[in-house]
């Protein structure tokens, strides 16, 4: 699932599940693997974990509250 700085906090903070935030970038050469193994993980622990997808280059927001650097 897709959050942004507008949603994160009902699609995230509020889940009754853990919660496992992929933070990715569209400039990341790996995204695609790391997409693939995400929504992987996703479907083997459904109703155990939640996984969220948070673009970076599109949530300033997030990227300071999780201390992002930089991206590729």
């Amino acid at each position: 699932m897709d959050a942004s700085d507008v949603d994160f906090a009902g699609v995230a903070d509020a889940a009754p599940l853990p919660v496992l935030v992929d933070l990715w970038a569209p400039v990341c050469p790996h995204g695609p693997r790391v997409i693939r193994v995400m929504e992987q993980v996703a479907d083997d622990l459904a109703g155990q974990v939640k996984v969220v997808k948070v673009n970076v280059e599109g949530a300033p927001q997030l990227s300071r509250r999780f201390s992002v650097q930089a991206s590729p």
